[in-house]
């Protein structure tokens, strides 16, 4: 019933010798949320009957309870909001999404994206344009980002983090090194979010973890340390003596150098991958 025109049978039961009613039980329609009366009557020459009150509140499912900052998030349905209205969806208090309930006060596959925020628990609130709302619990965890994700040992890159502790100092390694960043001392914010600035360390080639660390939490991300060569000036003439530089070379291999497609020098990389050789520049 919708409080005073009683229109939905809603279940059946049976009374007991003492005229009293057996215990019977009905599901919830899906009807918007409010204040409902509920009749209770006998069929009979003499009908009796008795009423009460059932509010409907709302309620909301969430796809997924936890994700990292930037997921999309599926609230697979709503019930029990008020019909045909305008629902605003609140991550803590952040407006992220919206969405539209049907005659019925119900919704499905509304969305929102995770926005900037610190590691743990948080409240997504679902209400309606009068007032009525349903909230649940979503976990923000911890993941890390660098740019790019290939390169040469004294490379510059850049690893931001988010879903952190907030205002934490941040510890940065790659591999087992730690490394310096910029700025020095990293921290997350309000957030528990950060960036910082890094140069790929002097270190043989392969894939090496780049890894950030609150005190509590931590995240990685692989890097792939490729095999670089610098040279140290490209004019000269024949007599020249010209050094070139390597890093991220396998330990103990031979290098070979080739000048015009023709070798002229060789070299073995030391522990870290490194070397350097020099030669003149032959007549060409």
């Amino acid at each position: 019933a919708d409080g005073t025109t009683f229109s939905r049978i809603i279940g059946s039961g049976t009374v007991g010798a003492g005229g009293d009613l057996l215990v019977t039980t009905f599901i919830v329609p899906e009807i918007p949320g409010g204040a409902y009366t509920i009749r209770v009557e006998t069929f009979g020459a003499v009908g009796e009957s008795r009423t009460g009150t059932f509010t409907i509140t709302p309620q909301i499912e969430l796809g997924d309870t936890s994700g990292f900052v930037g997921d999309e998030v599926l609230i697979e349905d709503g019930t029990g909001f008020a019909a045909n209205s305008d629902i605003t969806i609140y991550f803590i208090n952040e407006e992220v999404g919206t969405a539209e309930t049907d005659a019925n006060g119900s919704f499905t596959d509304a969305v929102f994206i995770v926005p900037e925020s610190y590691n743990g628990s948080h409240t997504v609130k679902v209400q309606d344009n009068v007032g009525n709302y349903d909230t649940a619990s979503f976990s923000t965890k911890q993941s890390i980002a660098i740019t790019p994700v290939t390169g040469s040992s004294a490379d510059e890159v850049t690893v931001s983090g988010t879903g952190f502790k907030a205002r934490k100092a941040i510890t940065i390694t790659f591999g087992d090194l730690a490394v310096a960043t910029s700025p020095p001392s990293v921290t997350t914010d309000d957030y528990g979010s950060f960036s910082a600035v890094f140069l790929v360390p002097v270190i043989v080639n392969g894939i090496y973890k780049a890894e950030a660390y609150d005190g509590t939490n931590k995240a990685s991300v692989n890097f792939t340390v490729m095999a670089g060569a610098t040279i140290g000036q490209t004019r000269g003439h024949v007599g020249s003596e010209i050094t070139v530089s390597g890093t991220g070379f396998i330990v103990g291999a031979k290098v070979t150098i080739r000048y015009d497609g023709e070798e002229i020098a060789t070299t073995t990389p030391d522990s870290n991958g490194s070397f350097s050789a020099t030669f003149e520049a032959p007549p060409s």
